[in-house]
């Protein structure tokens, strides 16, 4: 007994000479986030991946993807596009927020050209940021497709319905959006499980080394905890951005050091891990702890023999954890789809994110530099170019599918210096597996206070009524992922209000895009 106190007692004092030095405040609060190996039922074979990209303050992605329609007036109207963003940004019109479909003096580049839009949208034409080129390549490469005006919905309403029908609770706020987007239930912005924890928890079997199939590189969400069809918990375990030591590592424990100091406090800390605890609580601590440096060592050993890759990613934190989630992804694969197999998971889902879209001010400063939304895009389109690159590099192109969330979008009006939140956004999805080149959903007529369009319906400024609920883009890819259609309501338990009920037919809402589990034509196969 007088030696353990005195094997505790030195392991505390290393402890607070690590806590000095910063290394045990980036391991510590992730002991309890390292996820058990979780035996599931889960469907598919094989191997496949999400990839959820958050992009934090609410992105204005109806300048994004661009109305460039030669008529003055209609669903893709350049013209109507224009007047509502308040002309063109120029030197004289500071103001402006609108892009150019063709070159105009003084003014943005003007808008990609797509190929024309496919899906439940009809005819007609849009356009990618000039910001944005590889995203534009990726839609007309077929390998990504928009959904247009999604947003988080309680049951499909319009203008006429708005006060009558249940809504989201806090449409405007930052904290209670984004929460309700990593639901995937727009009820209750409280609830403590996220949709991609929970389909990471439906699909996920045993992986080789028990590694948590929900990852985060940017630290904790909401999206990633979740739960099994047993009941178990998912909770997600974080890598960070660091080339060299992904799997957060005890500074001056290392194993096989050669400095004396580090050597005897790694032996202590080994001694503890060899005492019997009779306390269940300091057991399961042990054991957690043990877990942890095991994993972080496999994972760090595993990226450094394993996980190279020749494609170049953009020199910015997105295009870090991008590159962060490809290593994995090349890593976990099982051999038998050409993976190392030392990880072998067959399902994963991923959480990374770019924050700054909260452009009230600024959000447009020059004609032609990248600088402010458009530095943001093109970061954006960089790093997701990369990825699809990696991904078809390591062979994973058909197997992982990458896509964007944001807490809303902007108004459609300048507040003379930037934009103001909104409501339904437009969201991308890319890969192998994505049915692209399509806008899906119902790209709506840029008119400020519209109402009575089929198309879609705004209120003053411009803050979308959306169309397609977060709920059947989230049910779409838990699909993909080898969800059952009848466990869908266990992760989504508002996604049949869109599909029967009162308000889930055109005759009630007519501005409603599908009155479907899932979006049709997103992925070949599902609906």
């Amino acid at each position: 007994m007088k030696n353990s106190r005195y094997s505790r007692r030195d392991f505390i004092k290393g402890s607070s000479c690590m806590l000095a030095a910063g290394g045990i405040s980036s391991f510590v609060p992730k002991l309890n986030l390292i996820g058990e190996a979780i035996a599931q039922s889960g469907s598919g074979t094989g191997y496949k991946a999400l990839v959820c990209v958050y992009l934090g303050g609410g992105n204005d992605s109806w300048n994004l993807v661009i109305p460039t329609g030669t008529n003055a007036s209609g669903q893709f109207s350049h013209e109507e596009y224009r007047v509502a963003r308040n002309d063109y940004y120029t030197g004289a019109n500071t103001a402006g927020l609108a892009i150019p479909r063709a070159t105009v003096s003084g003014a943005l580049p003007p808008a990609l050209a797509l190929n024309p839009v496919g899906g439940n949208v009809g005819a007609g034409n849009v356009g990618m940021n000039p910001f944005a080129p590889e995203l534009r390549d990726l839609f007309n490469n077929g390998r990504l497709a928009v959904i247009a005006n999604v947003g988080t919905l309680y049951e499909p309403l319009t203008r006429a319905t708005y006060n009558a029908r249940r809504k989201p609770p806090q449409l405007y706020s930052h904290n209670d959006q984004t929460n309700l987007w990593q639901i995937g239930s727009s009820s209750n912005s409280t609830i403590q499980q996220g949709f991609g924890g929970k389909i990471a928890g439906f699909t996920q079997q045993n992986n080789l080394v028990g590694l948590s199939s929900a990852i985060s590189i940017t630290g904790q969400t909401r999206f990633l905890v979740g739960e099994t069809l047993a009941n178990g918990a998912v909770i997600p375990y974080q890598l960070t951005e660091n080339a060299g030591t992904p799997a957060a590592v005890l500074t001056n424990y290392s194993t096989g050091s050669s400095t004396q100091g580090e050597a005897q406090r790694r032996g202590a800390l080994e001694q503890l891990f060899n005492l019997t605890y009779p306390e269940l609580y300091s057991r399961e601590y042990k054991d957690i702890f043990s877990r942890s440096l095991q994993m972080s060592t496999i994972i760090n050993s595993e990226m450094t023999t394993n996980g190279t890759l020749s494609t170049a990613f953009p020199a910015n934190s997105l295009g870090d954890q991008l590159r962060q989630v490809a290593r994995m992804i090349k890593i976990s694969r099982p051999a038998a789809v050409g993976g190392p197999g030392m990880i072998g998971a067959n399902r994963q889902v991923y959480y990374v994110n770019l924050g700054g879209f909260d452009t009230h001010d600024l959000q447009i400063t020059s004609t032609n530099q990248a600088q402010g939304h458009h530095l943001l895009l093109q970061r954006l389109s960089q790093a997701v170019a990369a990825f699809n690159a990696a991904m078809t590099e390591i062979g994973a192109a058909n197997e992982v599918t990458l896509f964007t969330m944001s807490d809303f979008s902007r108004t459609i009006n300048s507040n003379g210096n930037g934009t103001d939140h909104a409501w339904g956004s437009l969201q991308f999805v890319t890969g192998g597996a994505v049915t692209g080149g399509k806008v899906l959903g119902r790209y709506p007529r840029m008119v400020l206070n519209l109402q009575g369009d089929n198309n879609g319906e705004c209120f003053s400024r411009g803050q979308f009524l959306p169309t397609t609920s977060v709920d059947q883009l989230g049910a779409t890819l838990a699909r993909w992922m080898g969800v059952d259609d009848g466990n869908l309501p266990l992760i989504f338990p508002n996604i049949d209000n869109f599909t029967s009920g009162p308000f889930a037919n055109a005759g009630a809402s007519p501005t409603f895009a599908n009155f479907n589990r899932v979006i049709p034509g997103l992925f070949s196969g599902i609906s």
